[in-house]
């Protein structure tokens, strides 16, 4: 599952075990078009269990198992860490 943190955010995704993160940032593109998905313009990056995922890895290899969510939460803005 995958979790936005916007009302009615989550909701499912399937992918394999062995597919690179990537593939949910691709499903998730699809779907902002086709289901008009609301995701930060600014861009996101994935966390599972505190822990960002590392796009060019495989979900099994970002520790991700079937059934654990992850969520999705908006790229912060590189100028706030310099004020």
């Amino acid at each position: 599952m995958t979790h936005y943190d916007k009302p009615g955010g989550d909701f499912l995704v399937d992918v394999n075990a062995s597919d690179n993160v990537e593939e949910l940032r691709k499903e998730l593109e699809k779907m902002q078009q086709k289901y008009q998905l609301d995701l930060p313009a600014e861009g996101y990056f994935f966390k599972y269990k505190e822990r960002v995922l590392v796009d060019d890895k495989s979900f099994s290899m970002n520790r991700v198992a079937n059934g654990d969510t992850i969520e999705i939460l908006p790229e912060p803005d590189i100028k706030d860490f310099y004020t």
